[in-house]
């Protein structure tokens, strides 16, 4: 690996993916279209936010969340590396939202904290992704995580660690690395055959940042 990066396949048991996959089905609705601040061609994905799925929100913070000292460990992140407050001070610094990436989709590349005009989005230190399947087989091509080495040492972008959205597999990595996702191609053109994840990012508190 050239990025460093905090892979865990098999996150999940089989009553929690279970309900991924039923809370995915009652949102179909709610799923709207992506915003990228200042470049609406930057990106062609849908999403749904939080607040319609806090049952599943909450679930997946108690899975994630007794991790986050190894994961801050592992991605060597010297602002935060000893900083680790109380599992609600946590919660609170969260944010989660289902990605949705259907035929044509992808998303060019970009920093999770590339935002200031946005606080809070600029404080994210760490970026998760946890992939899943509706149907049974894996129904799309492409969809690829690329995560590029840091450019001043790679100003060409020939240095990169493609992570393939494989289910139930948990990614985190460093919200400052530039990374994309590749161009996704769904044959049957269904929903259930979408590329699905759960994105996620972990936010420093005002007073650090």
């Amino acid at each position: 690996m050239n990025v460093n990066s905090y892979i865990k396949p098999d996150w999940f048991d089989q009553d929690m993916q279970y309900l991924i996959h039923r809370t995915t089905y009652e949102c179909q609705d709610k799923f709207i279209t992506a915003q990228v601040i200042g470049d609406a061609k930057h990106r062609r994905a849908s999403v749904v936010y939080q607040r319609d799925f806090m049952l599943l929100f909450g679930k997946f913070l108690d899975k994630l969340l007794p991790e986050i000292p190894r994961i801050l460990t592992a991605l060597a992140i010297p602002e935060a590396i000893a900083w680790y407050p109380t599992t609600e001070v946590l919660r609170e610094l969260c944010d989660v939202q289902l990605t949705m990436y259907g035929q044509g989709g992808y998303f060019q590349p970009h920093r999770d904290n590339d935002t200031p005009l946005v606080p809070r989005v600029a404080r994210r230190i760490v970026s998760f992704v946890y992939y899943y399947t509706l149907s049974a087989n894996q129904n799309y091509m492409g969809g690829t995580l690329r995560l590029y080495q840091s450019q001043p040492h790679d100003p060409n972008l020939t240095v990169f660690d493609d992570i393939n959205p494989t289910n139930n597999l948990l990614i985190c990595f460093d919200s400052s690395i530039l990374h994309e996702v590749m161009p996704v191609i769904v044959p049957s053109g269904k929903f259930i055959d979408n590329r699905f994840s759960l994105n996620g990012w972990l936010s420093l508190p005002l007073e650090l940042a």
